[in-house]
């Protein structure tokens, strides 16, 4: 489910496909209006026909929403979630500069573990969990040895 926000002054939300009695109020409205010489409903009505329909459309039952959702956050918390992916976004980009200055190689061994090697020094990094562990450690040392 979606939550939508929309002016009620000059939208309305309606069902995709009409309803019978959206379709009723319609023909309804249509049997009283003048035609034309060729027997087709006076075109300034049609505005008057889709807003009887509009009328008889169902309103759309209001929803409880969870407000600790993440279809409710606010500006502030998404904010505070955009800063923290662009922090580790930047964490990403200050290893990746390492890994290029230093000329690393991470490497993943066949327990599941990465380390890095050094292609200049042939020094290798501590084995850790994951990649970025790795990287990190790399900094930490500073790549020495």
């Amino acid at each position: 489910m979606k939550t939508i926000t929309y002016n009620p002054e000059t939208h309305a939300l309606v069902p995709r496909e009409p309803t019978r009695a959206m379709c009723d109020a319609a023909l309804a409205f249509d049997d009283n209006k003048p035609l034309n010489d060729w027997g087709k409903i006076v075109p300034n009505t049609y505005e008057e026909t889709y807003s009887a329909m509009l009328a008889a459309a169902p309103q759309p039952e209001p929803v409880d929403v969870d407000p600790a959702s993440d279809l409710t956050l606010t500006a502030v918390e998404c904010i505070k979630k955009l800063k923290a992916e662009n922090e580790s976004l930047k964490r990403d980009a200050e290893r990746l500069d390492f890994i290029l200055r230093k000329q690393l190689i991470v490497i993943q061994d066949c327990d599941d573990k990465y380390f890095t090697y050094n292609a200049q020094s042939g020094k290798r990094g501590p084995e850790m969990d994951s990649e970025a562990e790795a990287i990190d450690a790399a900094m930490a040392q500073g790549d020495k040895p």
